[in-house]
């Protein structure tokens, strides 16, 4: 008889994990062609590049909606909505108070 009383193992989100390699991919890049960008002179190559470089920058949202997804997933069917808050505050006031979010 099998016991009821253990819980689901929840299913691996195996898309997580790929947008969480290409996010990182594209921070590894935007890095990369800093290192270049820092060493070239004004011209039509140094607009370029910045230009192309610019196009990475969806990583720092992108790191920020697969973080909600997977603090939304953990939390969704616990239905401990207080404590979840409750912590969340206190990391949103830490922040506030250190001076890294205005």
């Amino acid at each position: 008889m099998a016991n009821t009383t253990t819980a689901k193992k929840r299913q691996h989100l195996y898309e997580i994990d790929f947008m969480r390699i290409f996010f990182t991919l594209g921070v590894l890049f935007n890095h990369t062609v800093n290192q270049f960008t820092s060493a070239m002179t004004d011209g039509d190559a140094y607009y370029t590049v910045r230009s192309v470089r610019v196009m990475f920058h969806y990583t720092r949202m992108g790191f920020i909606f697969i973080s909600g997804v997977v603090l939304t997933l953990t939390y969704f069917k616990k239905h401990d909505w207080s404590k979840f808050l409750k912590k969340d505050l206190v990391v949103v006031s830490g922040l506030i108070y250190h001076g890294m979010l205005s």
